[in-house]
């Protein structure tokens, strides 16, 4: 689903965002929290991604529809509820390694 058009588009969507954030994060099973930072990067991207899904949505059923996509309040809602618990875990695991960030 992901395509270099899509990813061009959405760039452009953000010009006023940090390249670093708008690239992916994708899940690897040998690093911690990787949820949590993709859930990070999504609350901070979130209108964006909302116009981006919005843009996008049809009633056909192809490669190009984006309608199993569209998040709802509660699910923003939902993240942001995730993203709290797991902060104070994320900054704990990370104190304890010796590199404390303590701003996500």
């Amino acid at each position: 689903m992901v395509t270099a058009q899509r990813i061009e588009e959405f760039m452009k969507i953000n010009t006023d965002i940090d390249d670093k954030v708008l690239y992916l994060v994708k899940e690897n099973d040998t690093r911690w929290f990787f949820t949590y930072l993709m859930i990070i990067r999504a609350i901070l991207l979130r209108n964006s991604i909302n116009l981006f899904v919005a843009q996008h949505l049809t009633l056909a059923k192809d490669k190009k529809n984006l309608v199993d996509f569209v998040l709802s309040l509660d699910d923003w809602k939902y993240c942001a509820k995730v993203n709290a618990f797991i902060k104070l875990l994320y900054i704990l695991v990370k104190e304890l390694e010796g590199k404390s960030n303590t701003s996500r």
